[in-house]
């Protein structure tokens, strides 16, 4: 994979510059070896013709909006997943390739470098010609290995553009492994053989916590219908050139192959496969001029009108339209964000050939309108920027600060109540929001596990949750009081069936659950029914002569060779544990066997 190389050379990488240094300097102040926060990992996903580095710009501003507690560090992966060799690699901000080993697990932002496996490159004209379906599949892979690094279930997608879609149809079950294009031919192609949305590994795994999408065309854009090969000096080759993405981004009534009525749940792909409703939170950030309903693209397509950002109509950017509710089963949130077209904040962004600014031949002429689509704009919007980062905050999870336990051992359970104290950034919840269970909460679970005098509680009991106090939006910090139950958990020791019998003995076999109790297994037997006196296989409490047994949840197995040295004798014994903290015993039923003539 021709990253490092090919990167470097691509118009997205050698514009990084600054924004690189920046981030450099501000990963000295990551931490060596902090404890791991309870707050999604951020997943950024580049859009049409884009590349990972376009998320450089929005990593600063947003860290500076996010609980410390929760986002410690801004340091930046880059993560490529190459299907060609099956494999997923992570780079830094220079280029270089990261061990994984070596990423920290409160490492919480990283950016997708998606990929062309079949020229292996990230070349963006190149990565054009790879279907969405097969981006899908790309993003299923990066966050499995993110969600492996960090150890947190799920993540948090922000996508421009292009990739709202891609990330949709893998939270949809659109991914396929197989290739679901012609590249030679540079067109969508789903009657492969190879194509298999949501087949195998493909199948989504519920690990988007939340989806923010950035001025995507949820229900695509008449640009994608526009022949610009005469502008391809102007907005780059990529964004010119026909390719699978700008079909597939092309609605079925002119001439699209029905990707967005699959995602959209309105028809559209042939096959036996179909999308699978949506389960995650998506929340559409639709960044549009205000006071323009007759964009330069206009003059181009007479379809194309309508408030928008000059590449996409806000109708199009809406997620709550697009996305009918009955196809989901989380909320679905349109947040607009106006800006007026002569706005300071706007057109004093002047990037050449996609900026915030752009130049556009029309008629033999040139027009400089504003623009603001491009991420080398919107990362640098403040307004975009807030939003971005509202989003983020209200989908991160609160910090458990404090637990308290009152707990009465009642004959053979446990009774009472449990407080919990927790405290969260700015904007994470609204009204009286709450976690339903404590499972929810800091995106962990917090097991009640500890001894009063008597044996461990269950280590999971179901708890449900009620405030204490009503949240308010702003800085928040609650004490929440549940009641809860649960069955008395006692070490148990399993006697299982003799094993090589002989003449003058056998293996004796069994298993120990000590249910987080410390302490050693061994074996009784003796010629007595009752196990009378028996004779023991070691010495308990003598570490030395008896196997310790790990102090967790787990049957373990062991096993005992005794010898008798008397022809056909019956002989009895059990498994048994000794529990070092308790200094007592805990016996499995008693079996038996006979020795051979």
């Amino acid at each position: 994979m021709r990253f490092g190389a090919q990167i470097r050379g691509n118009r997205a990488w050698a514009g990084l510059g600054a924004a690189a240094a920046l981030l450099g300097a501000l990963a000295v102040v990551r931490p060596a070896a902090a404890a791991n926060p309870p707050s999604r990992p951020i997943l950024f996903v580049h859009g049409f013709c884009g590349s990972g580095q376009d998320f450089a710009p929005l990593v600063e501003p947003l860290y500076t909006q996010m609980n410390r507690a929760l986002y410690p560090a801004p340091t930046l992966y880059y993560v490529l997943y190459d299907a060609r060799s099956n494999t997923t690699t992570f780079f830094d901000v220079n280029g270089t390739q990261v061990n994984e080993s070596a990423i920290l697990s409160n490492t919480r932002f990283f950016s997708m470098e998606l990929n062309d496996p079949v020229g292996e490159t990230t070349d963006s004209t190149d990565v054009a010609k790879i279907s969405i379906l097969n981006k899908a599949y790309e993003i299923e892979q990066a966050i499995e290995q993110i969600t492996a690094i960090t150890h947190i279930k799920d993540v948090i997608v922000l996508a421009h553009s292009m990739g709202g879609l891609d990330t949709r149809a893998y939270i949809e079950n659109l991914a396929s492994a197989g290739a679901c294009y012609d590249y030679q031919a540079n067109t969508p192609n789903y009657t492969l053989n190879t194509c298999a949305p949501g087949a195998g590994d493909a199948k989504y795994g519920g690990d988007v916590g939340d989806l923010i999408t950035l001025d995507t065309p949820h229900n695509g854009t008449p640009l994608d219908t526009m022949n610009l090969t005469a502008d391809a000096s102007y907005i780059g080759t990529c964004l010119a050139d026909t390719s699978v993405n700008r079909a597939e981004m092309n609605p079925m009534a002119t001439g699209g192959p029905g990707l967005l009525e699959a995602l959209n749940f309105a028809g559209g792909l042939t096959g036996s496969e179909t999308a699978t409703e949506n389960t995650a939170p998506i929340q559409a950030v639709e960044d549009y001029f205000s006071d323009v309903t007759s964009p330069w693209i206009a003059f181009y397509d007479s379809a194309f009108t309508g408030y928008d950002d000059d590449l996409v109509q806000l109708t199009s950017q809406s997620i709550a339209n697009n996305l009918p509710v009955a196809h989901t089963t989380a909320k679905l949130t349109d947040v607009p964000v106006g800006y007026a077209s002569d706005s300071d904040e706007v057109v004093s962004i002047n990037y050449s050939n996609g900026g915030c600014e752009v130049t556009v031949p029309f008629l033999g002429t040139t027009l400089t309108q504003p623009m603001m689509h491009p991420m080398s704009c919107l990362g640098a919007l403040a307004d975009t920027q807030n939003a971005v980062a509202a989003q983020i905050n209200a989908n991160t999870a609160g910090v458990l600060t404090s637990i308290a336990v009152d707990a009465t051992l009642n004959g053979k359970a446990w009774t009472g109540a449990l407080s919990y104290k927790l405290a969260g950034p700015a904007g994470a919840i609204t009204g009286a929001t709450v976690p339903a269970n404590i499972t929810d909460l800091a995106l962990g679970s917090y097991a009640l596990s500890f001894v009063s005098g008597g044996p461990v509680v269950a280590h999971a009991p179901a708890i449900a949750a009620t405030p204490s106090a009503t949240l308010q939006r702003g800085q928040w910090s609650a004490t929440y009081t549940v009641a809860f139950s649960g069955a008395i958990l006692s070490p148990k020791a399993t006697t299982g069936a003799a094993s090589v019998i002989t003449a003058d003995g056998a293996t004796l076999k069994g298993t120990v659950n000590p249910e987080d109790q410390p302490g050693q297994a061994l074996f009784e037997w003796s010629t007595s029914a009752k196990l009378t006196a028996p004779k023991l296989t070691c010495t308990a409490g003598a570490l030395k002569n008896c196997p310790k047994v790990k102090a967790n949840t787990t049957a373990q197995p062991f096993t005992a060779k005794i010898t008798t040295a008397k022809k056909k004798t019956k002989i009895y014994y059990r498994m048994a544990f000794y529990n070092s903290a308790k200094k007592a015993y805990t016996y499995g039923a008693i079996a038996s066997f006979t020795t051979l003539k």
